[in-house]
């Protein structure tokens, strides 16, 4: 087998970086929107603590303790031993860090996805999902840890009474199957949803980049998952035959899916440096829309009128006693009396509502619409009076 240490060390300075860049980046957007921390917030400084601790770990074995290299035949036995026990040490806490990152990650989205879709038609696979994610963390430390009894036989095989009951191979694909499982899921949940948006391309653009790492994560599941299958756990040269590609695409996971959870809280970065009107997802002006069976006009809606859940969609529809006298009707009623006649209440660029909301770049259903029912007849009357 290839030595791979250059190309350890490799992945884990570029997906690091990466993963650093995009954690500054959703700091600085934070700061720039003003809005306050969320749970995924501090659910993604875990994953990205534990995705340090991680790395820390595959740089300190591939420089010191021959990760991804071939052990020379002219070490000692007993130099041998100390670096293949050194070796199973350093998989034990790589194996605990990559695991909380990866569960951390998960938790992150789909905090995202219940902010963001909790009104929706998958808010209940959301906390499915985020249950599953939480006991997935649970039962990966507890299989990593209690795989041998006592703890430490693991690395140490010469504690008297110590045995291993469940193989490494065991382990791996009893967790990373269903992590890679839930990882499809958690990417195709909100398809749905996105799809239908109407984005202009910027946003098409920031939409498909998210699919994009998200897929790379999965991809890089899968690697793992099979080297985790396939490698000779007996070798006597562990560091390269069994561990190195295992930590190389666990390195690519874990830090991509740092950059993954962050880049949807990117948008005011990307709106700065690409400019507003590729990334705004909503134009400020008023609307207007006429057929030949409905109308739509386009009324600003104040501050005051807003409802306080600002996060919601309200749909009223009024009744007979509730419609305006005819004086009040809009023009168009008196000039088209044999139309029904929907008004939609809206933000416009001058509002105080709209430049309230201006400073806030994060994500939120901020629109309400209100749909007024005229009688048409009270339109006809109009007409009457006015002649």
């Amino acid at each position: 087998m290839p030595e791979l240490t250059g190309q350890i060390l490799a992945a884990v300075g570029i997906c690091f970086t990466a993963a650093t860049l995009a954690m500054i980046g959703r700091v600085i957007a934070r700061k720039m929107t003003k809005v306050a921390w969320w749970y995924e917030d501090y659910f993604c400084i875990v994953s990205y603590v534990s995705v340090i601790a991680y790395n820390s770990v595959v740089i300190y074995w591939a420089s010191d303790w021959y990760l991804g290299k071939t052990i020379p035949s002219t070490v000692t036995a007993e130099a041998k031993a100390h670096i293949l026990e050194m070796s199973r040490k350093l998989s034990f806490a790589g194996s605990h860090s990559y695991g909380i990152s990866l569960g951390f990650s998960k938790l992150t989205v789909l905090s995202l996805y219940w902010r963001i879709f909790k009104h929706s038609a998958i808010r209940i696979p959301i906390i499915i999902m985020m249950t599953i994610s939480a006991a997935w963390i649970c039962l990966r430390i507890f299989m990593i840890t209690f795989r041998c009894w006592p703890v430490a036989a693991y690395w140490d095989k010469n504690i008297p009474g110590g045995a291993c009951k469940i193989p490494d191979s065991a382990v791996f694909f009893g967790t990373v199957l269903p992590h890679f499982v839930m990882d499809i899921v958690i990417l195709i949940l909100p398809v749905v949803e996105v799809f239908k948006l109407r984005l202009r391309m910027g946003q098409k653009f920031g939409v498909a980049a998210l699919f994009v790492l998200g897929a790379i994560v999965c991809i890089a599941s899968v690697f793992v998952l099979y080297y985790s299958l396939v490698a000779d756990l007996n070798s006597d040269q562990l560091p390269r035959d069994y561990y190195s590609y295992n930590f190389l695409w666990g390195a690519v996971e874990s830090n991509i899916a740092v950059v993954s959870s962050c880049l949807p809280l990117l948008r005011p970065l990307f709106r700065l440096i690409a400019g507003s009107n590729a990334m705004a997802s909503y134009s400020g002006q008023p609307f207007s829309y006429g057929t030949h069976g409905h109308e739509l006009t386009a009324m600003s809606r104040s501050k005051r009128e807003k409802e306080p859940d600002a996060t919601s969609s309200t749909h009223q529809l009024a009744d007979e006693e509730s419609i305006p006298d005819s004086s009040d009707l809009d023009p168009n009623v008196a000039r088209n009396p044999d139309r029904i006649h929907t008004t939609i209440k809206g933000q416009s660029a001058g509002s105080g509502w709209s430049s309230h909301t201006k400073q806030d770049r994060s994500i939120h259903v901020r629109n309400d619409v209100i749909v007024e029912v005229r009688n048409v007849d009270q339109g006809n009357q109009a007409v009457d009076r006015q002649k």
